[in-house]
């Protein structure tokens, strides 16, 4: 906390290993590789933002950042195009009634949208 700033008690879900996965058989199976993902819009900045603050903390360099840029970028995953637009409604909403920050609540609004499981996890968290 800088300032004596008040930090907001919102909870980060398994910091941006959160993923909206498609079913094969009724059942998480294999992973995002073998079933593919839905991801909001922003899942890409995150990744990349996740990446280059481990890189700016020493706990990996460059090298290892595009190995794994490039092993994501083959996974099946689908971007929402509806993310950005509900963000000030619908998300905020949502996560301001789970206690969750915008970035999480934008990936349980997203399994809410589309009938899909929620891969998190965190036990606390379930799809209203």
């Amino acid at each position: 906390m800088r300032g004596g700033a008040v930090e907001p008690r919102a909870r980060r879900l398994d910091d941006n290993r959160l993923a909206v996965r498609r079913r094969s058989n009724g059942r998480f199976s294999g992973g995002v590789a073998a079933t593919g993902a839905v991801m909001p819009s922003s899942w890409r900045l995150e990744v990349a933002n996740v990446l280059r603050n481990a890189v700016r903390r020493g706990r990996c360099d460059e090298l290892y950042v595009d190995r794994s840029l490039d092993r994501l970028s083959r996974l099946r995953v689908t971007v929402d195009a509806e993310t950005d637009s509900r963000a000030w409604s619908t998300t905020r909403t949502l996560a301001r009634e789970q206690g969750l920050t915008l970035y999480d609540a934008a990936y349980l609004d997203l399994a809410i949208r589309l009938s899909l499981p929620l891969a998190c996890r965190d036990r606390a968290v379930t799809v209203p």
